[in-house]
């Protein structure tokens, strides 16, 4: 069931300057299920980590985070990306292909805010088959997990939240119905 399924979910952000950086990661340090950690591709930036949890904890805790984020200000620029681990259910390894396919890519670059780059390269999918472009592939099937990577980082509690629920149903829908859900059909 949806309940007993884990995420992970990393997130780079950026901030005007350095001391803003600074008093928001002293903010964050007390809650709980996530980790701080650098982020050296960018400056003035980090990387927020959680724990590995449902999709109703993660509602919870990026309420929080948002908030947060939201005092300090804090920013995404067109290099932040927001990472979401997913377990490799059934429904999920059969309907990547599907959602995934090429034509289906304009409409995964609206609901996903992020236009393919080089740290976001849609595979070449056909059929059942696709083919993957390395770590910085859209899906990356190299971890026991998922990781979706085609999201637009976001500081906007809504705009995650939307992001955590298509990931989520890839998880847990068949193919038909995520495919219908979101307009591919």
């Amino acid at each position: 069931t949806a309940l007993t399924l884990l995420y992970l979910f990393y997130m780079e952000i950026v901030f005007e300057n350095n001391e803003d950086r600074i008093k928001c990661k002293e903010d964050l340090e007390f809650v709980k299920h996530i980790q701080i950690v650098p982020e050296i591709s960018i400056e003035n930036g980090f990387e927020i980590v959680t724990d590995p949890m449902n999709i109703q904890h993660h509602v919870l805790l990026w309420r929080t985070i948002a908030k947060i984020l939201k005092k300090y200000r804090a920013r995404c620029d067109k290099t932040c990306g927001l990472h979401i681990h997913i377990d490799k259910t059934e429904n999920a390894m059969k309907s990547i292909p599907n959602i995934f396919y090429k034509k289906n890519k304009n409409k995964l670059e609206l609901i996903a805010k992020r236009s393919e780059n080089k740290f976001c390269m849609y595979p070449e999918c056909k059929q059942d088959i696709c083919v993957y472009k390395g770590k910085n592939s859209a899906v990356n099937l190299r971890y026991n997990s998922i990781e979706l990577r085609i999201f637009r980082c976001s500081v906007v509690f809504n705009n995650i939240i939307k992001f955590l629920k298509f990931a989520n149903d890839i998880m847990v829908l068949d193919t038909d119905k995520v495919l219908t859900k979101y307009g591919f059909n």
